[in-house]
């Protein structure tokens, strides 16, 4: 796949379905990126504390979540068991 930018609408679909239970993969197919996108984007959900156990946040918290996504390389070792949970 090439390279896309994506708006936060679409951030926020990957984020609203995967807080609904759907699969990295499935998110992928649906919404038409790379699963490691999705994950890139989990994993820093993961890391400010949203979890699929509690609520969604306001839309409004997770743009700024979002927003700091780009900035930071979320593969630096991280362990992907943790989207799982």
């Amino acid at each position: 796949m090439g390279y896309r930018k994506m708006a936060k609408e679409d951030v926020y679909e990957i984020i609203r379905r995967w807080h609904a239970g759907q699969s990295i993969s499935r998110i992928a197919k649906t919404e038409g990126c790379d699963r490691k996108t999705v994950r890139k984007y989990i994993i820093k959900l993961l890391k400010a504390g949203v979890t699929r156990n509690e609520a969604l946040p306001p839309k409004q918290k997770l743009y700024q979540i979002i927003g700091k996504v780009s900035s930071v390389n979320v593969y630096s070792g991280e362990k992907c068991h943790l989207i799982r949970k």
